[in-house]
């Protein structure tokens, strides 16, 4: 996996990673990782993708990976500069690459983020590949969840919320026993290495 950097319109150097197939690539993939991970922990999956044939790039979004400062946090511009990156990104490889199939991939957050994406104008995308991505909240629900949102960025002054934590994720290791539940994240993978990996790696 190589290293580069690309300086978003706002200024801020993005790291991006990506991965280059042996031969003339068969399409390029951007993918979008998840909340409360970065971009290095799909290395193996970008390897495979590569080997495959295909150019895939991915970056570390605000407030992750290398790119972080504070964990979780986007910023000043939030969720819209997030997106922006997004599109600047898969812009500048377009250039690189004008005649490969453009293929968009998002896992849980980053599905999010691939999902927006798809509302703005068009990318000339050729498919979308979306992993573990939210269910649409009952209308009601999403406001209320708007407001318990706001307040906790307000109550917390934008540092964590074990409320929020709780409301987003709470439930998801409730089918393991309590003797199993050693991270907390058990439901995140059936490879124990893997969410031991996860847990020691904000």
């Amino acid at each position: 996996m190589e290293i580069s950097q690309l300086k978003a319109t706002d200024g801020v150097n993005l790291h991006l990673y990506h991965c280059m197939p042996a031969g003339a690539p068969h399409g390029l993939i951007y993918l979008a990782h998840g909340m409360g991970e970065h971009a290095r922990r799909y290395a193996a999956v970008m390897q495979a993708l590569a080997v495959a044939g295909f150019v895939v790039v991915t970056n570390d979004h605000r407030g992750h990976g290398e790119h972080c400062t504070a964990l979780g946090d986007f910023g000043p511009d939030g969720w819209p500069r997030v997106l922006a990156d997004t599109r600047e990104i898969i812009a500048h490889w377009q250039t690189l690459y004008p005649n490969c199939p453009l293929i968009l991939m998002g896992h849980s957050m980053g599905a999010m983020v691939v999902q927006q994406c798809l509302l703005a104008p068009p990318l000339g995308l050729s498919a979308v590949v979306l992993s573990g991505s939210a269910g649409r909240m009952p209308p009601l629900l999403y406001r209320v969840f708007l407001k318990v949102l706001a307040f906790e960025h307000w109550r917390t002054k934008g540092g964590d919320s074990p409320l929020l934590a709780y409301l987003l994720f709470g439930s998801f290791n409730r089918a393991f026993s309590k003797q199993s539940q050693r991270t907390g994240f058990e439901w995140l993978s059936r490879d124990d290495q893997s969410v031991a990996r996860y847990h020691l790696d904000p």
